[in-house]
């Protein structure tokens, strides 16, 4: 999704999403992004992004709450939810 920016974790084998520099009222996190998964989402990746309503995971519920969330990652983001293939969750 444009604006989200995915940084190679230093293992090598994940993606981190270390920022957005989007204005779109939703964003879509990608589960697999360069042919390796995302691992993580760094700290204050979507900090202040108030235009964020709603948050869209492009895997399960399950694989989002695996995904390391860093400190203040959404933070001031009103989206309450965060949308999966097979359901939602909070953010």
């Amino acid at each position: 999704m444009e604006g989200i920016v995915y940084t190679l974790n230093d293992a090598q084998d994940g993606y981190i999403v270390t920022g957005y520099n989007g204005t779109e009222a939703e964003v879509v996190i990608a589960s697999v992004y360069g042919g390796l998964p995302v691992v993580a989402i760094g700290d204050s990746a979507f900090a202040l992004c108030t235009s964020l309503t709603n948050i869209r995971f492009g895997g399960t519920v399950a694989k989002w709450e695996l995904i390391v969330k860093g400190m203040l990652w959404n933070s001031d983001v009103p989206a309450t939810q965060t949308v999966c293939v097979d359901g939602s969750t909070a953010p």
